[in-house]
C-alpha cells in the first residue's frame, strides 16, 4: 500500500518503541483518536490537521478507544471518547479538551478490557474481558446491567466484541479461535 497522509505535529512525536494500541474515527470521519502503549490518548482534528493530547495520562494501557454520543447528542459531533483497558474501568472523555468527564466503577473482576462495542443509541457498552466474561454497562447510569460468562470448562479470553444490528445479540471472537453469538436479554450462548 501507498501512504496517503502522514499525521504530523511538532507536539506529537511517533515512537517506534511505543506501539499504537487502538484508534477510531468520529462518525463523520473528521476526527481521529489514538491510544498508545505509553498510556496516553491523542486526538487529531483531521480537517484542520490539529493535534490535541489528552491532559491526563492513564495509569494503564487503554486497549480500546472509540467515539460516542452523549444522551440526545448530535450524531456527527464526535465530542465524546470512551476508553477501556488495563485500568479495569470505562472512562468517558471530552474532545478536544481531553478532560475526563466521568468514569464507571471498577468492573466486578480484576480482568482487563480487551474490546468494547456500543449499542446504536450509545447507552450500553458491551465489554469483552480477558477471562471469558462479557459485561454490559449502562453508560448513562454508570452501572453494570448484565454479566455473561463462558462455562469454566471452556474458559478463554475474548479478543473481539460487536453489537449486531438487531441490538439483541452480540458477537465475540476469542483466543480459542471460536466465534460465538450471544443473546443479551437471557445472557445465553446461541451459537458457536
Amino acid at each position: 500500500g501507498k501512504q496517503l497522509h502522514l499525521l504530523t505535529d511538532k507536539n506529537y512525536i511517533p515512537n517506534p518503541t511505543n506501539p499504537i494500541k487502538s484508534l477510531a474515527f468520529s462518525p463523520d470521519k473528521s476526527k481521529l483518536v489514538i491510544s498508545d502503549a505509553d498510556k496516553k490518548i491523542h486526538y487529531w482534528n483531521l480537517e484542520q490537521n490539529q493535534y490535541y493530547p489528552f491532559k491526563q495520562r492513564l495509569s494503564a494501557n487503554a486497549n480500546k478507544v472509540m467515539f460516542a454520543l452523549e444522551a440526545g447528542g448530535d450524531t456527527d459531533a464526535g465530542d465524546t471518547v470512551i476508553s477501556g483497558g488495563d485500568e479495569n474501568q470505562i472512562m468517558v472523555w471530552d474532545v478536544p479538551s481531553g478532560d475526563l468527564k466521568n468514569i464507571t466503577d471498577k468492573l466486578a473482576t480484576s480482568q482487563k478490557i480487551y474490546d468494547m462495542s456500543l449499542s446504536a443509541d450509545n447507552r450500553y457498552a458491551a465489554v469483552a474481558l480477558n477471562e471469558g466474561v462479557i459485561e454490559i454497562w449502562d453508560l448513562y447510569k454508570k452501572t453494570r446491567d448484565k454479566k455473561i460468562e463462558i462455562p469454566e470448562s471452556e474458559k478463554t479470553g475474548f479478543t473481539f466484541i460487536a453489537y449486531l444490528p438487531n441490538e439483541s445479540n452480540i458477537l465475540t471472537g476469542s483466543e480459542d479461535g471460536f466465534i460465538r453469538l450471544w443473546g443479551i436479554s437471557a445472557s445465553t450462548l446461541i451459537w458457536e
